[in-house]
């Protein structure tokens, strides 16, 4: 990867903008420090080349992003945000990044703010959104869908004990009066929901038409995450139900360090794909199903962990199978922490090479992209 590389934080936040074929990660932390960062950096996955726009970012006064009111913007860092939620929307033809709660270390609280950033003109501001209030959380997941952001779980506070939120809130923006305002705020879980507990993730499906939602930590920060099927549930986005499917062929990992998950609807140029000369690319089968991706870090005996990828296919298929691409992933010797996937092709991010501790200057300079292929993978 080329341009200007961003740090390799820890815990910071990759968005994806599908459309125009970009990713987006902000914040995190650098290895042996306790503050988190204002990094905001973006990367074109068509070039692989990075830009810096932590300091190109102004901050704007107007709630409403579509309003010229006269106040010029300031140029401001974004605020350094602990285990806040972010997601990616498409609106009225623009493009933002979104962030919603976390701990705000200047103000020392957990919060309730919904952040925007546009990204085609780096202004970013605090939405005001009418009506609520909604529970200040960190640790839950957050997505947008046409017009909607949905927000799920989290908890309170940083406290191992602490209860999770097992509520969900909704957004709306009015495309006619052009304000935000909550139409859902803090709905419990029904009781046949299972308990998720917190840092799970959301993500849309079937066209926007419902949310998946899957497991978080269910004890302290240090223990490993269940993804067992049966901690699968689906929102759907109008009627607003939740629904746990039935029993499916295969099974998730029951013991992960941390995971990453992403929707895919494949197509046909996926699995047809050109040699590239960006890094290391590995192949495998597949059928062109439309399914979510989960790539998992398993803890393995040496205190180390390895990466693994796996398939879920959703309702009515509701299968699940295992890529195998363990081995293959750890001969590379790299340092992926980080995968997503813009369009419908699969990145790892990380950093070469690989040691025994992360120094602190480390950069993310390797993109490792998995291709798919219907016969003759090796």
């Amino acid at each position: 990867m080329t341009g200007e590389l961003p740090p390799f934080n820890d815990l910071g936040h990759f968005v994806v903008d599908n459309v125009n074929q970009k990713i987006y990660t902000y914040g995190g932390y650098r290895p042996d420090d306790d503050t988190p960062t204002a990094d905001f950096f973006t990367c074109d996955m068509g070039t692989l080349k990075w830009k810096n726009l932590t300091h190109s970012l102004r901050f704007d006064h107007p709630y409403d992003p579509f309003s010229q009111d006269g106040i010029k913007p300031q140029q401001c860092e974004l605020p350094r945000l602990h285990c806040a939620a972010s997601t990616f929307l498409h609106l009225n033809g623009g493009n933002f990044v979104l962030l919603f709660g976390g701990h705000n270390g200047a103000k020392d609280r957990v919060t309730s703010d919904l952040i925007a950033i546009d990204v085609d003109t780096l202004r970013w501001w605090y939405v005001k959104v009418h009506g609520g209030p909604v529970n200040d959380r960190i640790h839950h997941s957050l997505v947008a869908i046409d017009n909607r952001i949905y927000i799920f779980g989290g908890k309170r506070e940083f406290d191992a004990q602490a209860p999770c939120h097992a509520s969900y809130s909704i957004a709306e923006y009015s495309l006619d009066k052009g304000v935000w305002s909550w139409v859902v705020c803090d709905h419990p879980y029904p009781a046949h929901v299972p308990s998720l507990g917190h840092g799970g993730t959301a993500m849309a499906v079937y066209d926007g038409k419902k949310v998946l939602l899957t497991p978080g930590r269910l004890g302290k920060s240090s223990s490993t995450i269940d993804l067992s099927s049966e901690k699968l549930v689906f929102f759907h986005t109008e009627n607003h139900t939740f629904h746990v499917p039935a029993q499916n062929s295969g099974e998730l990992p029951h013991e992960v360090s941390w995971y990453q998950s992403f929707p895919v609807t494949p197509s046909l140029h996926m699995y047809s794909r050109s040699p590239r000369k960006a890094g290391p690319k590995i192949s495998t089968c597949s059928t062109p199903s439309p399914f979510v991706i989960f790539c998992t870090w398993i803890p393995r005996p040496d205190e180390y962990v390895a990466l693994e990828l796996w398939k879920y296919f959703v309702p009515p298929e509701e299968k699940i199978s295992c890529l195998q691409l363990q081995e293959r992933l750890w001969d590379l010797d790299l340092d992926l922490q980080i995968f997503v996937v813009v369009g419908s092709r699969f990145f790892l991010l990380g950093s070469e090479p690989s040691g025994a501790a992360r120094p602190e200057d480390a950069k993310v300079n390797i993109c490792t992209e998995i291709v798919l292929a219907v016969t003759g993978a090796s």
